[in-house]
């Protein structure tokens, strides 16, 4: 949005500050509210809540000039007043504000949507989802479209994206696609494109097949004999063959098992808690621990040196670089193709 309404509203002026425009409730009405230390700095509510900064500036003419910095979360308000001062400068030496914000806009990439994701959006997402995505910008979007003007892109150039992923990981051309969604729907949102253009609305994704694999009691044998073998021959510690056996046995994914520290389970009670997961949206998710896992945790317990329940090198810190101790282990014990937490019930 390059033009800001103009409600019918009288003229308040206040000290902006995030916490104040935070505080600032919907009204059923467009409203602004008027910066007390920038002239022509201003925060404006919509009807639905909503809230962006804009400037707002007389031509010696009487034309009056209005222009959207950005939304208030994506832009706090101390940098939205620094970007309203700068343009206050430009206005008064003759620039045309509204061109020089287009032409910023137009020069913008998909990097710089990235970074803008980064600052001012990732931190809202729980650390799995923001690594997951993280995984996917850094291996399939910038190396296939970073440095694409972001105006420039189409349906068909995510379509090519999307088709040279899916070759190669059809699940991850699925993950791409909808990450790469979000970041299209933060550009409309910050005025970055236009409304109604994210290019991956009319993208047909593949459909993932279900895995259909069963742990049965002779794959539980083959993985503990492997274990132990490599227990045994100082390529794995027991610290790590406890963790591949706390997952298989519990059906955890392997990041909130190795995540899981002292205080996240009750040997009493007989349970464990979980206060970020991805199958409730709120509270804290408890799952009962069965004698074979509290077998695990008491063995743990007795060499008990990190607040995590399974360490990795360094002990302030959870255990790292599973992929390759667990293709180790399916070597040892033939068992391509699995997950440690495929089992069967």
């Amino acid at each position: 949005m390059e033009h800001l309404a103009e409600p019918r509203r009288t003229r308040s002026r206040v000290g902006l500050t995030d916490t104040r425009v935070k505080n600032f409730k919907t009204t059923g009405k467009l409203y602004r509210v008027w910066d007390s230390h920038v002239p022509g700095f201003l925060l404006q509510v919509t009807p639905n809540g909503s809230k962006s900064f804009g400037v707002c500036f007389q031509r010696n003419n009487g034309q009056k000039v209005s222009a959207t910095i950005g939304t208030f979360g994506a832009w706090s308000t101390d940098s939205a007043r620094e970007k309203a001062q700068a343009l206050r400068k430009l206005h008064e030496t003759g620039h045309d504000v509204r061109a020089t914000l287009k032409a910023e806009r137009s020069s913008l990439t998909m990097a710089n949507l990235v970074e803008l994701w980064r600052a001012d959006y990732a931190l809202r997402l729980k650390p799995s989802t923001r690594e997951s995505y993280e995984s996917i910008i850094r291996t399939k979007i910038l190396p296939g479209i970073g440095n694409r003007l972001l105006k420039d892109l189409a349906y068909d150039d995510i379509k090519t994206l999307y088709r040279k992923v899916e070759a190669q990981t059809p699940v991850q051309a699925n993950r791409m696609a909808a990450t790469l969604s979000k970041l299209f729907n933060i550009a409309e949102r910050e005025g970055w494109r236009t409304d109604g253009s994210n290019p991956c609305r009319k993208l047909e994704r593949g459909r993932e097949k279900a895995r259909k694999v069963v742990f049965s009691s002779t794959h539980l044998q083959a993985l503990d004999s492997a274990l132990k073998t490599l227990v045994e021959g100082d390529e794995l510690t027991e610290a790590n063959a406890d963790l591949i056996r706390f997952i298989t046995l519990s059906g955890l994914r392997r990041g909130e098992a190795a995540n899981l520290t002292w205080k996240d389970v009750d040997l009493k009670t007989g349970v464990m808690r979980f206060a970020e997961h991805k199958t409730d949206a709120d509270g804290d998710k408890l799952l009962p621990l069965n004698s074979h896992l509290q077998d695990i945790l008491r063995r743990r317990a007795e060499e008990r040196i990190s607040r995590f329940i399974f360490p990795g090198r360094l002990m302030d810190r959870p255990f790292n670089g599973f992929g390759k101790v667990w293709k180790r282990i399916r070597e040892t014990a033939g068992l391509q193709g699995f997950k440690p937490h495929d089992r069967s019930f």
